[in-house]
């Protein structure tokens, strides 16, 4: 029997290590996993229907709605009934007949009801871009004696897609588009061919694919909705616009819901609003793994785009569809099924590859029938993109600054240990440490990177910069910080780049759908940590950075539509235990909004100690703290195990508001350091007060931090009530910072 055992542990090894990520679980999406509903109709049917919003940009006071559905007579004589659309005050009215069992597609604009439009709309925006406004809309089927024959209820959120990308006529070279789906796609027919693609002249930033390419364009430049653009920064690269303005897309991949199918709301909603407390705004549903309404319901609620694939995983990893009839088959019924929700940005043929070209035909003729108002691309990293991965740990987190950054790039990726505690919880003490094949079960990859495997350079790299542990607290401790630094650095790094070559990134990946070692930004749990916290640092909406490379540019980071003006840097720099050693203030006049603005840069670092801190304060004029970043320097290679030695520090903590709501807890806190040396890494998390049990998730907006000597930070959060929790518990620790547990409510 151990022998099986051990058999099955390695087969599960090999497929971590040779294929596709994790396959997908055995005969997991065959059979019924979700809801079965039994419908009692009337002679007249709505079978489908598909609302589009139609803006009349760059003005948005006004909306027309285009409204497509489809009938069904299943009488053996014609039905006549009055098709009634609402939505917000908006109601209109559109007379049908249908001989006995015919079916019909009936579409509605504003030329044949001129009621179909609205005034000073509440727009849907991504978040941080503005709210996240729906509308309660319905379709109904009235017959003339005025019974109501049939419903079809929808949440509409307002807005429209745009998207700037770059395509080749034939015979001419590639040329700038600015491409609005909803125009383009009027006529039902594609806009783009990928299967006729051209390869570019770009600098492949990592080479374990064919390259980048841009589609042939099947239509004339001058043709609605195809509109040239002079734009020589973004290169070929995919730019994504809502109502008109640019979003900078920062976000993570979705592998699947959980391990089984049928996700509760309760179980997923967390999961959303720890991607918007992270400054999300985007979620790339790979493979199109979750197929659960609620997952759509809660990206249109919490603002996350969608990039939404179809299930054809990477080319040359895994079999093409043996009956492409079917799979387009599913594709359309997955397409009417979603296609109202406004979050969904994109639809994605394949992960890292092409479709046969055949399918590839057939999937961009489905989608410019079926859905109107969006883009479709072919590839997930090579079309309009700028590749994917690596997922590997980088020692030198400049490397991504130097190398990789620029581009819409649907994948990167670095590991992410979770907390000694939570690795205890899925995995016996005794196997824990040392490191032993329990941890393959988790993902901890034995892949190879040359002479290197995956988990190695993981290990090796925190060993050199932190020191070796023998333990694993002291491993996973130290991981947290790693985690920190290496997260923080990949999305700082697109941002250094903002407009200017880059547009978006993709961590691989955000959501654990298991206790996993690696690839996450919260563990399974929900338990964040330095991963968590590192990207919520660099994806702040307004953020303050400093680039890892040669330059040390400070820059700021405006991902908003507000412009902010008379703002103040601070740069300090501080020896390795906290001593102030200088402080420069700089005047920023303008910060324009939904842009990059250069600060200064810190062009003597070679005449700073060999270790050293650096602390960046983003003010108003009077004071106000909008955003805060600190970062470790050194001569020597990243050597931080000086860090090993840094005195204890001890903080206070002044609880200012603690408040129970409906159904969660909201809190304000001040935390401060009053002793003379800096306060590395600290961290906040929540407890049972009465079984000492950690309490997840929680959403604070600050939650792993540095304080210098004398200096304080607000920290808010909120946690939702749990059953069973009556007193909680702040615990505050840290890389030097002694345990310390508040009582929050007595």
């Amino acid at each position: 029997m151990r022998d099986l055992h051990m058999l099955d542990r390695r087969q599960r090894q090999m497929c971590i290590r040779d294929r596709d990520w994790i396959p997908g679980i055995r005969d997991r999406n065959m059979g019924i996993w979700q809801d079965v509903r039994v419908k009692f109709g009337n002679e007249l049917e709505i079978v489908d229907t598909h609302v589009i919003t139609d803006l009349p940009l760059p003005d948005t006071t006004s909306v027309n709605f285009i409204v497509q559905t489809e009938i069904y007579n299943s009488s053996k004589t014609t039905c006549t009934a009055n098709l009634h659309f609402n939505i917000g005050d908006v109601s209109a009215v559109y007379p049908v007949s249908l001989n006995a069992n015919e079916k019909r597609m009936i579409k509605l604009t504003p030329h044949e009801c001129k009621e179909l439009q609205m005034k000073s709309p509440r727009l849907w925006w991504p978040n941080g871009y503005g709210e996240q406004y729906l509308y309660k809309a319905s379709l109904s089927l009235i017959s003339p004696n005025k019974d109501t024959l049939d419903v079809k209820k929808m949440r509409i959120g307002i807005r429209e897609l745009e998207y700037e990308l770059s395509a080749y006529e034939d015979n001419a070279p590639v040329v700038r588009l600015n491409y609005n789906p909803t125009a383009a796609l009027q006529d039902g027919k594609p806009v783009f061919d990928a299967v006729k693609r051209k390869k570019t002249d770009s600098k492949v930033r990592y080479t374990n694919y064919d390259g980048e390419f841009v589609p042939n364009l099947l239509k004339p430049v001058s043709s609605q909705g195809i509109e040239l653009i002079k734009d020589s920064l973004m290169k070929e690269y995919m730019v994504i616009k809502v109502n008109g303005q640019r979003i900078y897309c920062k976000g993570g991949n979705w592998g699947m819901d959980d391990g089984m199918k049928r996700v509760s709301r309760e179980r997923l909603e967390p999961a959303l609003k720890l991607h918007k407390n992270m400054n999300y705004n985007m979620i790339r549903n790979w493979t199109g793994e979750s197929t659960e309404e609620v997952f759509y319901e809660l990206c249109d609620e919490y603002g996350m785009l969608v990039m939404n694939d179809f299930w054809l995983s990477t080319d040359g990893f895994n079999l093409n569809p043996l009956d492409n009839c079917l799979f387009i088959k599913n594709v359309t019924e997955t397409v009417r099924r979603f296609r109202n929700h406004p979050s969904i940005a994109l639809w994605c043929a394949r992960n890292e590859g092409f479709a046969p070209n055949e399918l590839e035909y057939m999937l961009a003729a489905t989608l410019a029938k079926e859905d109107g108002s969006r883009h479709y691309t072919g590839n997930s990293r090579s079309l309009n993109s700028s590749g994917s991965g690596p997922w590997r740990y980088q020692f030198d987190a400049g490397w991504y600054y130097r190398s990789l950054a620029g581009g819409f790039r649907s994948e990167v990726g670095t590991p992410s240990l979770p907390t000694a505690e939570t690795v205890r919880e899925f995995m016996a003490e005794e196997d824990t440490w040392p490191i032993s094949d329990v941890w393959y079960y988790h993902d901890w990859h034995n892949h190879r990177y040359g002479s290197k495997t995956f988990s190695e350079l993981y290990k090796e790299g925190m060993d050199r910069k932190l020191g070796p542990s023998d333990n694993l607290d002291d491993f996973c401790k130290k991981a947290q910080l790693i985690n920190y630094e290496s997260h923080r650095a990949i999305f700082e790094a697109w941002n250094s780049k903002m407009w200017n070559d880059a547009s978006g990134v993709l961590l691989w990946m955000s959501h654990p759908a298991w206790p996993s070692m690696v690839w996450q930004n919260y563990s399974s749990n929900g338990e964040t940590a330095g991963a968590y916290y590192g990207t919520q640092k660099a994806c702040r909406p307004l953020h303050i950075q400093m680039s890892l490379n040669s330059q040390h540019k400070v820059d700021i980071i405006n991902t908003t539509l507000k412009e902010y003006r008379d703002l103040k840097v601070g740069v300090t720099v501080y020896d390795k235990v906290g001593k102030k050693i200088r402080s420069l203030q700089h005047k920023v006049g303008q910060v324009t909004a939904n842009a990059l603005t250069s600060v200064t840069q810190l062009d003597d670092i070679k005449r700073l100690p060999d270790f050293c801190w650096v602390k960046l304060v983003l003010t108003t004029n009077n004071g106000k703290l909008l955003d805060d970043n600190v970062y470790w320097l050194n001569q020597k290679e990243w050597d931080g195990k000086v860090l090993a030695n840094l005195p204890v520090s001890s903080v206070n903590v002044l609880v200012k508001n603690f408040t129970k709501k409906t159904n969660h807890y909201e809190g304000r806190l001040i935390v401060k350091n009053p002793g003379q040396y800096l306060a590395a890494a600290i961290a906040l998390t929540l407890r049972d007060a009465k079984t000492d049990a950690a309490v997840r998730p929680a959403y604070f907006d600050d939650g792993y931090f540095y304080l210098m000597p004398g200096e304080s930070k607000e920290v808010c959060f909120q946690v939702d009530c749990k059953e069973g929790v009556d007193k909680l518990l702040l615990r505050v620790d840290g890389y030097n910072v002694e345990l310390k547990d508040i009582l929050l409510n007595r």
